[in-house]
Protein backbone atom coordinates (compact mmCIF):
# COMPACT_ATOMS: atom_id res chain seq x y z
CA UNK A 1 0.00 0.00 0.00
CA UNK A 2 1.28 3.16 -1.03
CA UNK A 3 -0.88 5.95 0.97
CA UNK A 4 0.93 8.78 -0.44
CA UNK A 5 0.29 7.72 -3.95
CA UNK A 6 -3.22 6.54 -2.97
CA UNK A 7 -2.41 2.60 -4.57
CA UNK A 8 -3.06 -0.42 -2.57
CA UNK A 9 -1.01 -3.65 -3.15
CA UNK A 10 -3.23 -6.75 -3.78
CA UNK A 11 -0.97 -9.41 -3.57
CA UNK A 12 -1.76 -12.90 -5.05
CA UNK A 13 -5.01 -12.54 -5.79
CA UNK A 14 -7.50 -14.48 -8.59
CA UNK A 15 -5.02 -16.30 -10.41
CA UNK A 16 -2.13 -15.82 -7.83
CA UNK A 17 -1.62 -12.37 -9.32
CA UNK A 18 -0.45 -9.16 -7.40
CA UNK A 19 -2.62 -6.19 -8.83
CA UNK A 20 -2.45 -2.23 -7.93
CA UNK A 21 -5.89 -0.40 -7.35
CA UNK A 22 -6.51 3.20 -6.84
CA UNK A 23 -7.84 4.48 -3.18
CA UNK A 24 -10.69 7.06 -2.83
CA UNK A 25 -9.59 10.28 -0.82
CA UNK A 26 -11.70 8.77 1.63
CA UNK A 27 -10.52 4.79 1.99
CA UNK A 28 -6.96 6.50 2.00
CA UNK A 29 -7.30 8.05 4.81
CA UNK A 30 -9.27 5.34 6.47
CA UNK A 31 -6.35 3.43 6.02
CA UNK A 32 -3.93 5.58 6.83
CA UNK A 33 -5.15 6.15 10.50
CA UNK A 34 -5.72 2.35 10.58
CA UNK A 35 -2.04 1.69 9.79
CA UNK A 36 -1.19 4.73 12.63
CA UNK A 37 -3.24 2.98 15.18
CA UNK A 38 -1.80 -0.16 14.65
CA UNK A 39 1.83 1.42 14.44
CA UNK A 40 1.28 2.48 18.03
CA UNK A 41 -0.47 -0.73 19.26
CA UNK A 42 2.13 -3.10 18.13
CA UNK A 43 5.11 -3.53 16.22
CA UNK A 44 4.42 -5.00 12.31
CA UNK A 45 7.19 -4.39 9.64
CA UNK A 46 5.53 -2.24 6.79
CA UNK A 47 5.66 -5.12 4.52
CA UNK A 48 3.29 -7.06 6.66
CA UNK A 49 -0.38 -7.87 5.68
CA UNK A 50 -2.61 -4.96 6.42
CA UNK A 51 -4.99 -6.90 8.24
CA UNK A 52 -3.58 -8.88 11.22
CA UNK A 53 -4.78 -10.65 14.09
CA UNK A 54 -3.91 -10.00 17.55
CA UNK A 55 -1.19 -12.27 17.37
CA UNK A 56 0.20 -10.34 14.58
CA UNK A 57 -0.36 -13.39 11.79
CA UNK A 58 -2.29 -12.62 8.61
CA UNK A 59 -6.08 -12.52 8.75
CA UNK A 60 -7.29 -15.63 7.10
CA UNK A 61 -9.95 -15.99 4.37
CA UNK A 62 -12.26 -17.88 6.47
CA UNK A 63 -11.92 -15.70 9.32
CA UNK A 64 -12.79 -13.09 7.33
CA UNK A 65 -16.12 -14.47 5.55
CA UNK A 66 -17.06 -15.26 9.41
CA UNK A 67 -16.44 -12.14 10.27
CA UNK A 68 -18.47 -10.41 7.39
CA UNK A 69 -21.20 -12.99 7.52
CA UNK A 70 -21.93 -12.18 11.57
CA UNK A 71 -21.84 -8.43 10.80
CA UNK A 72 -24.39 -8.89 7.83
CA UNK A 73 -26.46 -10.77 9.97
CA UNK A 74 -26.43 -8.01 12.97
CA UNK A 75 -27.25 -5.43 10.49
CA UNK A 76 -30.14 -7.33 8.63
CA UNK A 77 -28.71 -7.25 5.61
CA UNK A 78 -29.96 -10.10 3.74
CA UNK A 79 -31.98 -11.79 0.25
CA UNK A 80 -35.31 -11.18 -0.22
CA UNK A 81 -35.49 -12.72 -3.66
CA UNK A 82 -36.02 -16.19 -2.61
CA UNK A 83 -32.28 -16.97 -3.32
CA UNK A 84 -30.54 -19.15 -1.55
CA UNK A 85 -27.20 -18.15 -0.42
CA UNK A 86 -26.63 -14.69 1.39
CA UNK A 87 -24.71 -11.88 0.16
CA UNK A 88 -21.17 -13.55 0.60
CA UNK A 89 -18.03 -11.38 1.02
CA UNK A 90 -17.05 -11.90 -2.04
CA UNK A 91 -19.98 -10.89 -3.63
CA UNK A 92 -19.67 -7.21 -1.87
CA UNK A 93 -16.22 -7.37 -3.95
CA UNK A 94 -17.63 -8.08 -6.63
CA UNK A 95 -20.19 -5.39 -6.73
CA UNK A 96 -17.58 -2.97 -5.70
CA UNK A 97 -15.56 -3.81 -8.76
CA UNK A 98 -18.78 -3.87 -11.23
CA UNK A 99 -20.22 -0.60 -9.60
CA UNK A 100 -16.97 1.64 -9.86
CA UNK A 101 -15.58 0.64 -12.58
CA UNK A 102 -12.59 -1.04 -10.45
CA UNK A 103 -12.04 -3.64 -13.53
CA UNK A 104 -11.09 -0.79 -15.55
CA UNK A 105 -8.79 1.32 -13.56
CA UNK A 106 -7.05 -1.72 -11.81
CA UNK A 107 -4.09 -3.33 -13.68
CA UNK A 108 -1.27 -5.91 -12.94
CA UNK A 109 2.01 -5.81 -11.76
Amino acid sequence: MNLSAGILTIRESKFYKTRLAPMSPALNGALGEYVAQRAKDRSAPSEAALFLTRTGTPVARHTAENVFSRLRAHAGVQRHDGGRYQPRLHDLRHAFAVHTGCGVFCWNT
